[in-house]
């Protein structure tokens, strides 16, 4: 999560926002990363890196103009400074909101975002869910306006979520977790249920939900643990030039490369290997020594 101009806190887009497709001036080849090794690591097709910003000359026609990192707007509700009406936004919403309330009783107030979001640590993250805490259920059928107000002091027990139903609730223990539980899980419902993370992930979109189990734990928006990197390295060898160069790219081809990886899985020496792929595909390899498929085959490995 980052702060953007304007104070609107995002989440950076998952990577199928980045290249739009359907933009004829896009070519993301540009950005291809070739690293094998790091894409076996990560079991991915392929790797690109992130597109640096380019404008447009009049005149001139540059590839890959335009193009941003898109972000989502995150957390999606929001809280009015005057009134305290709470309304959830798109993900996609752009423009500073307005509080629809206010403006019907004819003052003009802007809404911010909420302070509070829920996560777990499997790597989700969600909006708190204002309307299951106020109501104490996970299926609440009622749609009444929220409010967040705030009473006299300083603690998470002075701020109060009011449903026009007549609930209420204060946030007292929301960001309390521990010993394989937290406050959120074990006590939203009432009764002996517990209340589960429910596997959002906001950076791939609204209906990114998915199946969770783990406990869900409230959290400043701004707190510094709410974000772990997950960092993956890899070496990366220059390919050498001359004969060795020719081995590795013919190594990797798709119906060789197959039976390199086959016969390494099933464990077979590193000169077996050689010999069998000088046997059966012994028109492509057939003007390269057995040395230099050795020592690609190495680097391959």
């Amino acid at each position: 999560m980052m702060v953007v101009r304007g104070g609107t806190s995002v989440v950076i887009a998952g990577l199928d926002y980045w290249f739009d497709e359907s933009d004829d001036r896009l070519d993301p080849d540009e950005f291809q990363v070739e690293e094998w090794r790091l894409a076996n690591l990560l079991q991915v097709n392929r790797l690109l890196l992130p597109p640096d910003y380019r404008r447009a000359w009049f005149g001139k026609d540059v590839p890959n103009s335009g193009l941003t990192i898109p972000v989502l707007r995150f957390p999606q509700w929001h809280v009015c400074n005057r009134c305290g009406f709470l309304d959830e936004l798109p993900l996609d919403r752009t423009e500073t909101p307005g509080c629809l309330e206010c403006s019907g009783r004819g003052f003009k107030s802007q809404m911010r975002q909420v302070r509070f979001v829920a996560m777990c640590d499997h790597g989700h993250l969600q909006d708190f869910p204002w309307r299951e805490w106020v109501h104490r259920s996970a299926d609440v059928r009622c749609t009444g306006k929220l409010r967040l107000k705030v009473a006299p002091g300083a603690a998470l027990a002075a701020q109060i979520v009011v449903c026009e139903c007549g609930r209420k609730r204060n946030l007292q223990g929301i960001t309390t977790a521990g010993g394989g539980t937290s406050y959120i899980t074990g006590n939203l419902l009432d009764g002996q249920e517990n209340y589960f993370c429910r596997g959002r992930r906001p950076w791939l979109g609204s209906n990114s939900d998915g199946t969770c189990t783990r406990p869900l734990q409230g959290s400043l928006r701004s707190a510094s643990n709410l974000h772990f990197p997950v960092i993956k390295r890899s070496i990366f060898i220059p390919q050498v030039r001359g004969e060795a160069e020719e081995a590795l790219e013919l190594l990797n081809e798709t119906d060789i490369a197959s039976t390199v990886y086959l016969m390494n899985e099933l464990n077979a020496e590193t000169s077996k290997i050689a010999d069998t792929l000088f046997r059966k595909f012994k028109k492509q390899l057939g003007r390269l020594k057995r040395d230099t498929v050795l020592l690609a085959l190495e680097g391959m490995l």
